[in-house]
């Protein structure tokens, strides 16, 4: 049996209704779309969209919004709730009929990928774009020591990504790594102690690069968001 054959039910996605999406959630959505310079109404495609939180989000913010996923279950779902959804494994040819793609969301999806996958990723997407477009990824943190129990806690995961290693693996397709960060942090009403402990951390990140990284500061939390542009749109933007 094929891992992704009970990926739904191990994710805990069959116990609730597709689409369910969080305050938590929907703030982080937000957040990250801005960060993105995402501020008007976009055309965006998800990724692995999973249970349709993020295009449930999109969808409510005006964006105009379509999906692609690998599990028939998802998608049937998705459609039934009025989506643009589409089962599509990812190839050369995959997105070949879209065109002015604003943004392109993979919230936890390219470590499911080879390093090959992802090169025919960028392939099949670059002529799908438009010309400012950003695709924005999350993914385990290859530059964390913290990363491991992410990345090893599924068996569908295949890729484990630092910086400098996704620039070359997206630069041989002509984009570039426009940001390399920690996810954003939604973390809603929480005790002042957590936010003291949350600025430990980023001053020291600050410390540690100083030290061991050649003055540069790294993100260190167990996951990482980056930002792809084409390297053309990315110069244009200089």
């Amino acid at each position: 049996m094929d891992a992704y054959d009970t990926y739904r039910q191990w994710k805990g996605w069959s116990d609730e209704p597709f689409g369910t999406c969080t305050d938590l959630q929907r703030n982080y959505f937000a957040k990250e779309m801005v960060r993105a310079g995402v501020v008007g109404p976009s055309k965006i495609l998800e990724l692995g969209f999973g249970n349709g939180e993020f295009l449930e989000w999109a969808r409510s913010v005006g964006h105009e919004v379509l999906g692609v996923e690998i599990i028939d279950s998802l998608v049937a779902e998705a459609s039934a709730n009025g989506f643009s959804a589409y089962l599509k494994d990812i190839t050369a040819e995959a997105f070949v009929e879209e065109r002015n793609i604003d943004v392109v969301v993979a919230f936890d999806v390219i470590e499911h990928l080879s390093i090959r996958e992802i090169q025919q990723l960028l392939r099949s997407l670059s002529p799908a774009l438009s010309p400012e477009a950003v695709i924005i990824c999350r993914f385990p943190n290859g530059c964390s020591p913290f990363s491991s129990a992410t990345y090893n806690g599924d068996i569908t995961h295949k890729t484990l990504l630092a910086q400098t290693s996704l620039r070359q693996i997206v630069e041989a397709e002509g984009f570039e790594v426009a940001r390399f960060v920690n996810p954003v942090r939604s973390l809603g009403r929480i005790p002042p102690l957590k936010w003291l402990i949350y600025l430990f951390r980023d001053v020291l990140e600050v410390a540690l690069g100083y030290l061991y990284f050649n003055n540069q500061r790294w993100p260190l939390d167990p996951s990482a968001v980056a930002h792809l542009r084409r390297c053309e749109a990315a110069e244009s933007k200089v």
